[in-house]
């Protein structure tokens, strides 16, 4: 990188093919250099400075950034076809500008410049960007798409063959688009007298306006007015007219012309082809009256004195007062403002907003947006498919049956759908938290929540209901309801009166009414709930709970690890797959585990179990008496009451309860525990454990079972309290003790010697024992 300082006199620089940084003048005095320069920055990308001075300045190939500085300069980006993207500058004096082949931003700043945006082979295609500063210039452009802004002063603008777009900036401007389909932007809005231009003679024929300015191959107009009386004709181009405060008189002509009108009495007339016109009534200190339906063919006058003809698309920004606007079919859009409107629409989809006050808006043939705005609206679609937005509890809806499929757009907290709507959408997401309650009708109506806790009802027709995120609960009545929830999108309920399969998403269902009804859950851990009736409820995959309410219930889990509960009648619980737990409730139940480690609760002599054979290890938890069914492994005593408790050939686990109970393991290796309470234990058959827990037990032994038994807690030691042992079947038999922990129990006839182990190596006294 080269930094090369000049004299203040006629300075020769060439830069390197680095990116150089040249300057005209002596380090730090660019004011006092009055030399003409020559200065050519080589292949990088250059910074060059020419000074004061009439400089000849060059950036070669690089994207350069050349400053001309004081002086009448020529500048240019470099020879024919160098590359790089440009940026020049030519600051005060008369300067001529070239750019480079490629995209350049050139500036004239001060003087009267002349600019050419490209080289001179013309065969460059790219985009330029040329602003002429505060002289008067002139611009010229190459090929490829040109941005000429005249800016200031009296210019003269030169578009090449391609698309231009050329800016007359806000003085006295001569547009010339060239060959090509150009655009042309005129801004007239500082005037404060009358400009007008006749434009009706087409493109090709130069206008000229009374301020001076020429017009001529301009294939699209954008024109801004001040605050005179403006009078504009256009032609066969697509205008746009931007009036400003005055009186204006704006013709389109042909093409298809837009128009926005200020705050005057304006006159528009769209000319032939399909014009629009936007209408700005802002500034009317009473309310507008305007009567659009007799159509774009016939001159319309509104209240304050503003005419239309040929308009077929008309938009008005009403007054802060009472207006009163009839559309027919060429409104499009109206936004009445502050106060008290009546807005009537007509053939054609209208947009009315009433905003403030409390308005009257009706639609007409087609579908409407109809918006009162803020107070207490009522709004009527018409035929067509109709979208009311509703943000006040005042609001009104009304339809007509059969016209159309309409929709209600609503931020309140509740809202009910009215007659003949069919479609609710809640739109106040920052109120996420508290959520919406949305009710239908009896249509089939479609009802959307957003992100809060929301409450959705159908209603009695064939509904669809969309949570979104947040705990939903949702209302079904009708079996073609349709819920439709996010997944991962919260806890969500549905509440249904019919026989109903919950949706992907839902967790919960809630069975209600009084008909009897099948409610089937999805793969999700659900928690189903029925009614008073007798209640189907399937959980299918997942580890649900399943109540049965009331009534003679078929409760089944499917897979996953279930919780069944019947509550009161006479329920059929089938657990199926996984861990369950079966409670049939009050009532004779019915229940079959299935496969897995089932767990059984029941507290009725008519309650009956079964079991898969190899089924897992399932437990009875029982509050009655209860012998284990077979292919039952475990069995605990719910109850403090004394009850008795009896295993089968497997080798069980039994625990007792907080009573005196009676607990026999009957064949199988047990593990018996009394818990709380003087319990009476016999292991039976087989090697068993046996626990007396908390009071004074007593462990019966008949003969040629208790051999291999194990006691883990005996206390006795011969006092009046502790627990005892029974020994049956033996005769009278003698019990002897073999080590600490062992003794052994002798039949008198001498066939039998039962060892059992006291693993707590307990002393027993002759008083704690005796033979029946």
């Amino acid at each position: 990188m080269a930094i090369i300082f000049g004299t203040n006199g006629v300075d020769r620089i060439t830069g390197t093919t680095e990116d150089d940084l040249l300057y005209g003048y002596p380090d730090g005095s660019p004011d006092t250099d009055t030399g003409n320069d020559r200065i050519l920055g080589g292949d990088g990308d250059d910074v060059i400075y020419g000074g004061g001075g009439n400089d000849n300045l060059q950036g070669q190939n690089g994207s350069d950034t050349i400053y001309g500085g004081d002086g009448k300069d020529s500048i240019s980006g470099g020879p024919d076809g160098a590359y790089g993207q440009n940026h020049l500058f030519g600051e005060g004096g008369d300067d001529t500008i070239t750019g480079g082949a490629d995209d350049d931003e050139i500036d004239g700043g001060a003087g009267n410049d002349t600019i050419y945006t490209g080289d001179s082979s013309g065969n460059y295609t790219g985009w330029d960007r040329a602003y002429g500063g505060t002289g008067d210039d002139t611009l010229i452009g190459g090929a490829g798409t040109q941005y000429l802004h005249g800016m200031d002063g009296e210019d003269w603008l030169y578009g090449g063959d391609d698309h231009d777009y050329l800016d007359s900036g806000l003085g006295i401007a001569h547009l010339d688009g060239g060959a090509g389909d150009d655009e042309g932007f005129v801004d007239r809005s500082d005037l404060t007298t009358a400009f007008e231009i006749d434009l009706s003679a087409g493109p090709s024929v130069m206008a000229t306006a009374n301020d001076g300015s020429t017009l001529v191959s301009l294939e699209y107009l954008l024109i801004f007015t001040g605050s005179g009386d403006d009078r504009i004709l256009g032609g066969s181009e697509q205008d746009i007219f931007i009036s400003g405060d005055g009186d204006d008189t704006l013709s389109g002509g042909a093409g298809q012309d837009y128009f926005e009108a200020g705050h005057g009495v304006d006159h528009l007339d769209g000319g032939a082809d399909e014009d629009a016109a936007m209408i700005d009534r802002g500034d009317l200190t009473s309310g507008l009256t305007l009567d659009l339906s007799p159509g774009a063919a016939v001159l319309v006058t509104a209240s304050d004195g503003t005419t239309f003809i040929n308009i077929e698309h008309v938009s008005l920004l009403g007054t802060g007062h009472a207006d009163r606007i009839t559309g027919g079919a060429i409104l499009n859009m109206v936004m009445a403002g502050e106060g008290d409107d009546v807005l009537t629409g007509g053939v054609g989809a209208q947009d009315l907003y009433g905003q403030g006050g409390n308005d009257i808006l009706s639609g007409g043939a087609d579908g409407d947006w109809l918006d009162g705005g803020a107070g207490a609206d009522s709004m009527a679609g018409g035929t067509g498919d109709d979208t009311y937005t509703v943000d006040d509890a005042g609001d009104v809806v009304i339809e007509a049956a059969n016209a159309g499929l309409d929709t209600v757009f609503s931020d309140l907290d509740t809202y009910t759908l009215p007659k003949n709507v069919e479609n609710l959408t809640y739109t106040g997401y920052w109120n996420s938290g508290a959520g919406f309650t949305g009710t239908g009708n009896t249509l089939a109506n479609t009802i959307t929540g957003a992100d809060g806790n929301d409450t959705l009802s159908g209603g009695r027709g064939a509904d669809t209901m969309v949570g979104g995120n947040g705990d939903d609960l949702y209302v079904v009545d009708n079996a073609g309801d349709v819920v439709d929830e996010t997944s991962g999108g919260g806890i969500d309920t549905v509440r249904t009166t019919v026989t109903y399969t919950l949706a992907d998403g839902v967790e919960k269902l809630i069975q209600d009414g009084s008909a009897t009804t099948t409610g089937t859950g999805n793969a999700l851990d659900n928690t189903m709930t029925g009614n008073n009736v007798a209640n189907r409820l399937f959980g299918m995959a997942g580890n649900d709970t399943i109540s049965g309410g009331n009534g003679d219930d078929t409760l089944k889990g499917g897979d996953g690890d279930d919780t069944l509960s019947g509550g009161a009648g006479a329920d059929a619980l089938l657990g199926e797959a996984g861990n369950d737990t079966l409670d049939g409730g009050s009532g004779d139940d019915e229940m079959r585990g299935g496969i897995g480690d089932d767990t059984y609760v029941v507290d009725s002599i008519g309650d009956t179990v079964s079991e898969s054979g190899g089924g897992g290890i399932d437990t009875v938890r029982t509050t009655i008496a209860y012998t284990l069914a077979n292919g039952f492994e475990n069995l605990v005593i719910a109850t403090s009451q004394a009850i008795s408790g009896t295993g089968n050939a497997l080798a069980n686990v039994i625990l007792g309860g907080n009573g005196g109970n009676s607990l026999s393991g009957l064949g199988g290796a047990d593990t018996i525990d009394g818990a709380g309470g003087a319990d009476t234990i016999n292991g039976g058959a087989g090697a068993d454990t046996l626990t007396g827990g908390a009071n004074n037990d007593i462990f019966v032994f008949a003969a040629g079972e208790a051999n291999g038994d194990t006691i883990t807690d005996f206390t006795g030691n011969g006092a009046s309290v502790g627990d005892k042992l029974q020994f049956t079947g033996y005769g009278a038999g003698n019990f002897v003790q073999i080590d600490a922990t062992h003794w052994q129990v002798n039949s008198a006839n001498g066939a039998i010697h039962d060892v059992i182990t006291f693993a707590n190596a307990a002393a027993v006294h002759a008083s704690d024992f005796a033979f029946v």
